[in-house]
């Protein structure tokens, strides 16, 4: 019986020890966070003094330092309660950005959470790729401030990110780290000079714990892009083999599968990013290119129900139109090409070049056909 009082007396005294529970961010002011984000970080340039006003870096520190397994990272973590720190790192993550917009309202630990979408154009290629975040949002007062961030592309929370980096370097000592950082430098200042033959090597020349860390491995990944298709695939590979079935690794290696013409792969990825991000019109405008490419039986009729869902859900998103285009000129459906172009044309004022279009056979027919040729004369 004495135990149990004892118990009940501990458990008392630890429950008011504990602290209340801090007032919750609606919404619509999760909503409106999202949106004034968005605006402040695709500003030309980014609006540094702005994010950073939206942001709360002595929060951020304090989960990095949660995470800090040594004590040289932890003493690291006091450069992040500058909210301008992290503020640069946003802004860097935008820059090329064409697009960053809330897809809908996620939630993190009872609070809404948006998850935004950013598209930028691929180096090398004239498309679109896609990256995801998720803020982590806290009010304080009548504020609300970013307190973490969620990198589906990078597969972990900024503060992680930062702190394994940091912790990766600290493990080759205080000279080992030094260099590292050095290294990490200098291969960003040969990509500015488009050496990315050298940039790779740099760092290649990386410990091996630095290397085959995730945010090293994302910017090697990124820089093989630029570099060469050969490479580009090898570092897909590199990356796929160090963090398998990993949506954020599912996120590129959906290109990697294409490439590979590993088609029913590259739909098993987008599958999982849905299930990670609750779902994106422009994930659809990918299926939908993919069950083309695999050509199956069936295959077309599912890609055209995956385009139709892609400009059903969201129209204003170019990605859908042409991927409804690419499979009604597959399936013959040439007044529907044709009125697809119209709509690409009043609406995103895209003017497809016919001998463009020539170079791909299956636009051949098309190009033929009477309802083409009574669109051109138009």
């Amino acid at each position: 019986m004495r135990k149990l009082v004892l118990a009940v007396i501990v458990f008392a005294a630890c429950e008011k020890k504990s602290a209340p529970p801090g007032p919750t961010v609606s919404e619509a002011e999760a909503t409106e966070f999202a949106k004034q984000l968005a605006a402040a970080t695709m500003t030309q340039p980014c609006d540094n003094e702005k994010v950073a006003s939206m942001v709360d870096g002595d929060a951020i520190a304090e989960r990095m330092k949660h995470g800090a397994k040594s004590q040289e990272t932890e003493f690291g973590t006091a450069h992040f309660k500058d909210p301008h720190a992290v503020a640069r790192i946003l802004c860097a993550w935008q820059q090329g950005v064409e697009g960053y917009r809330m897809l809908h309202m996620g939630k993190r630990d009872s609070q809404p959470a948006p998850i935004m979408r950013r598209l930028a154009r691929a180096p090398r290629k004239s498309v679109m790729i896609v990256g995801y975040d998720q803020l982590i949002l806290e009010k304080q007062g009548n504020a609300v401030k970013l307190v973490d961030i969620y990198s589906y592309t990078q597969g972990d929370f900024l503060a992680n990110l930062l702190v394994s980096g940091m912790d990766a370097m600290s493990d080759q000592g205080i000279g080992g780290s030094m260099d590292a950082a050095s290294a990490l430098k200098k291969s960003r200042e040969l990509q500015k000079d488009g050496k990315y033959a050298e940039a790779l090597a740099v760092v290649d020349a990386l410990p091996r714990e630095v290397h085959n860390s995730r945010m090293v491995q994302m910017a090697r990944l990124r820089i093989a892009d630029q570099l060469s298709l050969d490479a580009y695939k090898q570092a897909l590979d590199e990356l796929a083999k160090l963090f398998p079935n990993d949506p954020s690794v599912a996120l590129v290696d959906v290109d990697g599968a294409f490439l590979r013409g590993d088609y029913t792969k590259a739909l098993a990825d987008i599958d999982t990013i849905d299930a990670a991000i609750g779902g994106d019109p422009f994930q659809d405008a990918i299926r939908a290119s993919v069950y083309v490419a695999r050509n199956q039986p069936g295959d077309y009729e599912k890609a055209a129900a995956a385009a139709e869902k892609a400009i059903t859900t969201e129209p204003s998103l170019s990605k859908g139109w042409y991927a409804r285009l690419d499979v009604a000129v597959k399936r013959k459906q040439f007044k529907l090409a044709v009125e697809t172009m119209q709509h690409l044309h009043d609406d995103f004022g895209v003017k497809l070049d016919p001998d463009a279009l020539a170079k791909f056979p299956d636009y051949t027919d098309f190009l033929a056909s009477p309802e083409y040729k009574a669109f051109a004369a138009q």
